[in-house]
């Protein structure tokens, strides 16, 4: 399970930005605010003005997420038509990986300081998620569903890479999945018989 972050300073100005208003931000629902403050995403509806004073709808995701200093910050994924990788400043190589694999573990400058990350791409949106890679790396079970999951399997895991166990008639695929609760996922393919 995903450890929620800690509020600590008032985050109804910063849904106001992106044209939440305080009425809609304490009738957010409770799985809203539970994804909100483990670092998920939620869908909705952003409004802003643009230059002429007019105000723009545009569907978006909006997520958490803890400054070093232990503040929280709103952050926004509106939907784009191309990937969006300025922020990050990934290699060439990084994106093409990306694009291919959906998901990569790679080192990044972020805030001043260097760390491994895993970064997404929310395919939806075609913004980049991103995560310190030992807190996701941290909440790889060791057994999921009767399965032992080695060290081999779980630093595998850990780069980024499917890796897929059996047990009886069902197979499972583990990977990285910054969208899912925990930051991976698990998914149940039945073998065919």
């Amino acid at each position: 399970m995903s450890k929620s972050h800690l509020v600590t300073n008032n985050l109804q100005p910063q849904f106001e930005k992106f044209g939440i208003s305080e009425c809609e931000f304490w009738n957010l629902s409770w799985k809203d605010m539970n994804r909100l403050t483990q670092g998920k995403t939620i869908d909705v509806t952003l409004k802003a003005e643009n230059g002429e004073g007019k105000t723009i709808e545009r569907v978006g995701r909006l997520r958490m997420q803890k400054n070093p200093d232990g503040s929280v910050e709103m952050k926004v994924y509106y939907r784009n038509d191309e990937v969006k990788s300025d922020e990050l400043k990934l290699s060439k190589n990084d994106q093409e990986k990306i694009q291919e694999q959906g998901v990569i573990y790679t080192e990044l400058n972020i805030g001043g300081s260097r760390n491994r990350y895993f970064v997404q791409l929310d395919r939806e949106t075609n913004c980049l998620l991103y995560e310190k890679a030992d807190r996701i790396g941290q909440n790889i079970p060791e057994d999921i569903f009767g399965v032992k999951i080695d060290r081999e399997l779980r630093d595998q895991i850990r780069e980024g890479k499917k890796v897929t166990v059996k047990s009886g008639n069902k197979e499972y695929t583990i990977g990285i999945d910054l969208l899912s609760e925990g930051g991976f996922s698990v998914s149940e393919k039945r073998k065919e018989e």
